[in-house]
């Protein structure tokens, strides 16, 4: 009776300390094929700080670069659309005065009719009135030349004339952060396309001609000279719209290497290797298999394995 009596407390003993081990072991092997099935989920290794601190906040920061760079390639694509229809209406204009300058050559012939003189102002207006339509023209619904009001009325007047006659509407310069440290006009300004810097604007230039030719001895020489330079002025305009136009571009490019550059560090230090993952998890879960047969075994043991 005491030999039985200390066999079942033995047994007893043995199947608690097993049976604790066992557990443990199968707990671990559970929390293990866990850890992998997330990563097998989310593609990371390190999906919190408790995983890898270090690697958790290195991580973090190339994300937080990588956004950054990703925020200024966005306002870049947003000032590219607005120059680029701004460089379109700029050489509108300049093969509108292109015309202009042709008429001109023509008025300028002395032995021109009054009548033939009068078909070339007429042309001229014309010209003036898409000049006008050119000045109002619009990106979506905002004025390219409007300065920073842009939402409000058309900048200029039928006439030409900017609203109010100071410019003051029209000057304001549109700035954009397009890199770290980097802010870049880009707008022309209703200004900057308007006047000459002469004295008179692209508008008094094409009013002149028109008023020359249909003046008997009219001075259409002087006239058409103010043309030409507003031709001049206007392509000068568009190399420099053009050269902000390359400028975005330069820095896109180094924006986007930069963003390629962090975002492969930051997957270096957070992303799993998915063939490792996986041949992980296919043991972890063969382990915990085995685990449970062994505890099943062990479970079915009775007293009398115990008893000789």
């Amino acid at each position: 009776m005491l030999s039985e009596r200390f066999s079942s407390v033995n047994l007893t003993r043995q199947r608690a300390l097993y049976g604790s081990s066992t557990d443990r072991g199968s707990q671990n092997i559970r929390a293990e094929l866990a850890r992998l099935q997330e990563q097998t989920i989310t593609q990371k290794e390190v999906n919190r700080a408790s995983d890898d601190p270090t690697a958790f906040a290195g991580a973090r920061k190339m994300e937080s670069l990588a956004r950054q760079y990703e925020q200024y390639m966005r306002s870049i694509s947003a000032s590219r659309t607005w120059s680029r229809d701004t460089q379109e209406r700029l050489h509108t204009l300049t093969e509108l005065f292109s015309q202009a300058s042709v008429y001109g050559v023509q008025g300028a012939t002395a032995t021109l009719s009054t009548e033939d003189r009068e078909t070339l102002a007429r042309h001229i207006d014309t010209i003036r009135l898409e000049v006008t339509e050119q000045l109002n023209a619009r990106s979506g619904d905002e004025y390219l030349f409007a300065g920073n009001e842009t939402l409000a009325a058309p900048p200029f007047d039928a006439n030409g004339d900017p609203v109010p006659a100071d410019y003051s509407r029209v000057e304001g310069s549109r700035t954009r952060a397009i890199g770290p440290g980097v802010n870049l006009k880009v707008n022309v300004t209703g200004r900057e396309v308007h006047d000459t810097g002469q004295g008179y604007t692209i508008i008094d230039s094409l009013r002149n001609l028109s008023l020359a030719l249909r003046t008997p001895g009219g001075d259409v020489q002087t006239a058409l000279g103010e043309v030409q330079t507003s031709h001049k002025h206007l392509i000068d305009v568009g190399a420099r719209n053009g050269a902000t136009l390359n400028r975005m571009d330069r820095i896109e490019e180094q924006l986007t290497e930069a963003n390629l550059r962090v975002r492969s560090r930051q997957s270096d230090l957070e992303d799993a290797d998915l063939l490792e993952t996986m041949t992980a998890l296919q043991k972890a879960q063969t382990s915990l298999e085995a685990s449970l047969k062994v505890t099943a075994s062990m479970l079915r043991t009775t007293l009398l394995d115990y008893i000789d």
